[in-house]
């Protein structure tokens, strides 16, 4: 049996955390604030200079330019970023793990990637597959990490449901920054690894842990 350590963030909208060393990096989105072509490539010249062996991350619901034109920004990183790998509702295998990533959360206000609540939602969930070991979503499940600072749910049920269907071993997101730690239940670890405050004040440390593969 071999380890994999993965350290994640998300919601860091600009700012540069202190990042530990792991096998694995992972972003759940919001690296922006606007998601112009400017920002992103900040964003992407940030993460390309960690050490990291593998650098997986997502889109967020400021990370615009992934939503509005999609295929200039990851042609941008394929050709001048090589190191880091993109997830848009779509997979990969790093170490053994099958990694899927997926940037939508439910409709609120005028965001990018959003979806509304209901069969939209499940249906857009259905796509996670069955065998995923780690699964990253800007937005948080239902209860688990999902407040605001009133202390207000507002997590995606019907991504709840889905996770509880595929129970992966970890499951990574950002969105909600006052939801901010480490939650488990018998088949899962949520992580919210917002790095923002509610006001926007870097605040929290990157998260790291240990998967057994």
């Amino acid at each position: 049996m071999t380890q994999v350590s993965i350290v994640m963030t998300s919601d860091t909208h600009m700012a540069i955390p202190q990042v530990p060393d792991a096998d694995i990096f992972i972003h759940a989105g919001d690296g922006t604030y606007t998601g112009s072509t400017h920002a992103l490539r900040d964003w992407f010249q940030w993460m390309e200079r960690l050490p990291h062996e593998h650098k997986l991350f997502i889109a967020g619901n400021h990370d615009w330019g992934f939503d509005l034109h999609p295929g200039k920004h990851q042609q941008i990183m394929k050709e001048e970023y090589p190191s880091l790998t993109y997830l848009e509702n779509s997979g990969c295998v790093v170490k053994g793990l099958k990694f899927w990533g997926s940037p939508v959360q439910p409709h609120f206000f005028q965001w990018a990637f959003q979806k509304n609540r209901g069969k939209e939602l499940r249906e857009h969930w259905a796509q996670i597959p069955d065998d995923t070991d780690v699964l990253i979503t800007h937005g948080p499940p239902w209860s688990f990490g999902d407040t605001n600072a009133n202390d207000k749910r507002f997590g995606d049920q019907d991504l709840l449901d889905r996770v509880l269907e595929v129970n992966p071993r970890l499951h990574v997101y950002g969105h909600a920054h006052h939801g901010y730690g480490v939650y488990e239940n018998e088949h899962t670890i949520f992580v919210n690894a917002a790095h923002m405050s509610e006001s926007y004040t870097p605040m929290n440390a990157p998260i790291k842990i240990t998967l057994d593969c």
